[in-house]
């Protein structure tokens, strides 16, 4: 495997001291690990459990010793009947099998470093990400500025007009990578944070890792020049995005047979975009007060089940996004807090133009269609006036969608493309109409 260098990026503990967690843990993971996956040499669980074969021996050599485990052919550690009441034992506790935790310290401590590391972003840097889209100077200066302030910002305006899409861009903002743990030791509770949905990993696996001989681990083992922590994963900055779901006790661990860290500590180092404010079915003044806290401290207070609670870092960035009228949901002790408030308005008719030409290029229309394409582009609008229905930024793309949808096998949109088609879909797409748009309280950009 091609591990990524990393200045920050730990390195293989050797003793269980220099693990940093308790020997119950160790214990409990290879008793469970070998009732889950069968008999495996010392060499196979220090891949599972990603500890040095040196760390687990000491373990090992006890559970023999105490008739829990036996040597089978191959130097195969097996199950005894004993074991399996021990076993038995800690799944009641938590049955979590996986790579073994870093200590909570090591976590918080990675999260502190990471945060100083993270640069400062250009206006440059903005146009970049952002180039394929329509978006005017002095709004590309205002996201570099929000960005670059770490606070929080706040999204807001009419649906399908691009506040998810700008979220998204300024997460691609963030290219250095960062370290994260599979897990993270507390009180001798073992905490899930590693959240594939979430986090996305940099470094292919080894799929040839199953298939090896011991003696072939074991000289993979011997043989690397430097051996990296690897309960630590390299991956790209964290975007977690939450909506209309979210509900305050997603603010606590959960416990489902093992625990699991809530997402806004899943987001460290990266984004927490909450989605959809004011449509949750808890009160959303109830859950932004929870975000007080930790945005005046730079910490989170977070309860485990049972009522003991942990203190760790918050740092991430907070997104906030609504489609309904923000002064209506938020009040003044979390305006105060909402540096940049930023209005994601429809497109004028110039700019609908120009997404509907780049739309259309991006479903396979080239450059030789962009006069007829102005031109459909110039009629769609008109019918729009005709129908009092609302321009949205969004309108080109699902338009082109439903047109994808008319292809027959082997054509492409080329084949169909036409005036008559774009008419055709135009009046099946469900629009929305001027009779139903709102006003918005407007503030900042």
């Amino acid at each position: 495997m091609e591990e990524i260098q990393l200045e920050h990026r730990p390195l293989d503990p050797k003793t269980i001291e220099e693990a940093g967690i308790s020997e119950e843990i160790v214990e409990s993971l290879i008793l469970k690990t070998i009732k889950q996956e069968g008999a495996k040499t010392r060499e196979e669980l220090s891949l599972y459990i990603r500890l040095n074969p040196n760390i687990l021996t000491p373990f090992l050599d006890s559970l023999k010793q105490r008739k829990m485990l036996e040597v089978q052919a191959g130097l195969k550690y097996a199950m005894l009947s004993p074991g399996k009441e021990m076993c038995k034992m800690y799944e009641e506790e938590d049955n979590y099998v996986g790579p073994a935790p870093v200590s909570f310290k090591s976590y918080c401590e990675m999260v502190l470093l990471q945060d100083t590391r993270e640069k400062t972003v250009t206006l440059q840097d903005v146009k970049e990400i952002a180039k394929e889209y329509q978006y005017t100077e002095e709004q590309l200066l205002y996201f570099k500025e929000a960005f670059n302030s770490r606070r929080s910002v706040f999204f807001f305006g009419p649906p399908g007009n691009g506040k998810s899409l700008v979220t998204s861009l300024m997460h691609a903002l963030l290219i250095e990578p960062v370290l994260i743990p599979y897990t993270f030791e507390f009180n001798k509770k073992v905490v899930k944070i590693f959240d594939p949905a979430y986090h996305q990993h940099l470094e292919k696996e080894d799929k040839d890792i199953k298939a090896a001989t011991p003696e072939e681990l074991a000289a993979r083992i011997k043989g690397q020049k430097v051996r990296y922590d690897k309960r630590w994963l390299v991956c790209k900055a964290p975007l977690v995005i939450v909506g209309t779901e979210f509900r305050v006790k997603h603010f606590e661990i959960n416990f489902i047979g093992h625990f699991i860290a809530p997402p806004h500590l899943k987001a460290n180092n990266g984004i927490f975009i909450f989605d959809d404010l004011g449509r949750q079915l808890d009160d959303h003044r109830v859950i932004l007060n929870q975000f007080i806290y930790p945005l005046e401290n730079q910490q989170t207070i977070i309860a485990f089940p049972g009522g003991s609670s942990l203190i760790a870092p918050y740092k991430q960035r907070l997104f906030l996004s609504t489609n309904l009228n923000k002064d209506d949901i938020i009040d003044d002790a979390f305006n105060r807090r909402l540096l940049y408030q930023i209005f994601i308005s429809r497109p004028d008719k110039e700019t609908y133009k120009k997404i509907y030409v780049n739309i259309a290029k991006k479903f396979g229309l080239d450059d030789s269609w962009e006069d007829q394409l102005y031109q459909d582009s110039t009629v769609l609008l008109e019918w729009y006036d005709r129908d009092q229905r609302s321009i949205r930024a969004c309108d080109p793309r699902n338009l082109f969608i439903m047109m994808l949808a008319a292809l027959d096998p082997g054509q492409s949109l080329k084949d169909i493309y036409n005036r008559q088609l774009l008419e055709r879909i135009y009046k099946k797409y469900p629009m929305a109409y001027r009779t139903d748009e709102k006003e918005y309280k407007r503030s900042g950009l």
